[in-house]
């Protein structure tokens, strides 16, 4: 299963000086929420299985939470997108931890602003979490800027 979100529509609607509730809870509803109901609704029945594979697709924006610097806060992009990026992060994070024990392996790919530019990279990507080969990497995060 894979879980997006693009962004760009978005990007292109929103001020990043609009600071209003009504904007945050549209973007919080359109893609922390929505990635939450569909794990929720999907899930169990990959746990009756005992098996599945999940990818989040995000952006590289916002708080990493591992790799380049662990913990490391990026200044780039909106504090929209960064906000809700660093909230995938940690839903994506916490998640994997309560499933991957029964057999579901639930891994993301950050996207960078030249996403357009690296499909072959992102084609890979989602090949090696589908493929099984980086069956102990559950929980990680890659990186493609």
């Amino acid at each position: 299963m894979v879980c997006s979100y693009y962004f760009d529509d978005f990007k292109s609607k929103i001020s990043p000086r609009d600071l209003s509730l009504e904007t945050w809870d549209s973007l919080f509803q359109d893609w922390l929420v929505n990635y939450f109901l569909v794990l929720k609704a999907v899930v169990p029945f990959m746990i009756k299985k005992h098996k599945g594979k999940i990818i989040f697709f995000n952006t590289t924006n916002g708080y990493t939470g591992e790799g380049e610097g662990e913990g490391e806060i990026t200044l780039d992009g909106s504090i929209h997108e960064n906000a809700c990026s660093s909230g995938i992060t940690g839903m994506m994070t916490s998640i994997a931890a309560d499933i991957i024990p029964k057999g579901i392996s639930l891994n993301g790919i950050g996207l960078g602003s030249n996403y357009k530019h690296s499909i072959n990279n992102i084609l890979w990507a989602v090949d090696l979490w589908f493929s099984g080969i980086a069956e102990y990497s559950c929980g990680q995060i890659l990186r493609l800027y």
